[in-house]
């Protein structure tokens, strides 16, 4: 989780760079653009942390079923019993 959290913080830095520029770009305004970026990067922030949760949550769901990432499906002995 640490290491999604700074991979996160150091991603939105740089994306929150461009979006500012952009929107100066587009509106002239320096307030109005650093407004977009904050709000830009509060939300994706977060998104990105639950993006990664759900990940993480199916990557264990699939080591508790015995499935493979591969899709072929294993017995208790991990041999490939056929594919889903």
């Amino acid at each position: 989780m640490r290491r999604a959290f700074w991979k996160s913080v150091s991603w939105r830095v740089l994306a929150t760079c461009i979006t500012v520029t952009v929107a100066y770009g587009v509106t002239g305004r320096w307030d109005f653009a650093s407004t977009v970026g904050l709000i830009d990067a509060a939300l994706k922030f977060v998104f990105y942390i639950l993006h990664e949760r759900v990940w993480e949550h199916d990557r264990m769901a699939d080591r508790s079923t015995g499935i493979r990432q591969d899709d072929d499906r294993t017995d208790a002995d991990g041999r490939v019993c056929g594919r889903r």
